[in-house]
């Protein structure tokens, strides 16, 4: 098994020096593992159990009216790529549900996408 190697801010003994000796930096670093889990299991679930359109339809309208945005943070947001992305965005524009812009996507018709991102 290849072994990856990051960069860091901090020696690891120092680190665990933290750790072990601070409860407040021991809590920070829980906080944030915390944080960090939460969200990929909301990732998860929104993956599992919601179609890609209508994610993306209710990130926009959370975003919106107007997002400046690429298509590639989008992607990023919503855990797919980027080339899917640009391809309901751009079958949301064919329905006139937005125009696309650069880093630009504005929601036209927000009672018709209201209704795409709650899903049947």
């Amino acid at each position: 098994m290849t072994r990856v190697t990051h960069q860091s801010c901090l020696r690891r003994s120092l680190f665990n020096d933290l750790v072990d000796g601070s409860r407040v930096f021991r809590q920070f670093v829980l906080e944030i593992f915390s944080a960090k889990v939460n969200h990929l299991m909301v990732l998860i679930n929104e993956v599992a159990f919601n179609k890609l359109h209508q994610r993306l339809g209710a990130r926009l309208l959370e975003l919106g009216p107007v997002v400046t945005m690429t298509h590639q943070e989008l992607a990023g947001e919503l855990g797919t790529s980027r080339e899917i992305v640009s391809r309901l965005l751009q079958n949301f524009a064919d329905e006139g549900l937005v125009t696309l812009g650069r880093k630009r996507i504005a929601i036209e018709d927000s009672s018709r996408f209201e209704e795409l991102a709650n899903g049947p």
